[in-house]
This record gives C-alpha cells, structure tokens and sequence, in this order.
C-alpha cells in the first residue's frame, strides 16, 4: 500500500468522524433545547462523570492514551455546552 492510499484511507475516516461528531451536537442541541423549556442547568455533572467512566473503558478496549482521550472528550464536552447554550431560533 503507498502513502497515497493510505492518506485517503484517513481523509475518509476523518470525514466519517466530522460527520459523525456533527449528529453528535444536534443531538446535543436538542437535549440543550429539553433543559431550557425544564429549567434544566446546561451542565449535568453525573452525566459527565459517567462519560468520563464510559471513555475510559473504550481507551483499554482500543489502545488509546488516556491523556489523548481525555483531552479529546473534554473538548467535545465543552464545544456541546456551547452548542446547548446557542438560543433555539
């Protein structure tokens, strides 16, 4: 296999990843548009420490740094709230 192949091999996960993380915060947004109309604060911190729990297992399962993944989900935790907190239109 060259170098070519293999980067294109990577440019079709990353756009299956940005795909994905994309339903990811719509799906996000429509549970930040439920907390709003329940009066619900945007950060839940249980569900974030059972997210935390749940990465944790996927990084053995899958042989990743613990530092990448949670760097990784911390970001994507922060860039969701962001998104919970943008008004419905």
């Amino acid at each position: 296999m060259t170098i070519i192949k293999l980067r294109k091999k990577i440019d079709a996960v990353d756009a299956r990843l940005i795909k994905l993380l994309a339903k990811r915060f719509a799906i996000a947004k429509a549970i930040g548009d439920l907390k709003k109309k329940h009066g619900r604060a945007i950060t839940d911190t249980a569900r974030e420490k059972e997210l935390v729990a749940f990465h944790a297992s996927l990084e053995k399962t899958y042989s990743l740094s613990k530092a990448f993944t949670k760097s990784l989900w911390r970001l994507i935790l922060k860039e969701s709230k962001r998104i919970q907190r943008i008004p419905k239109p």
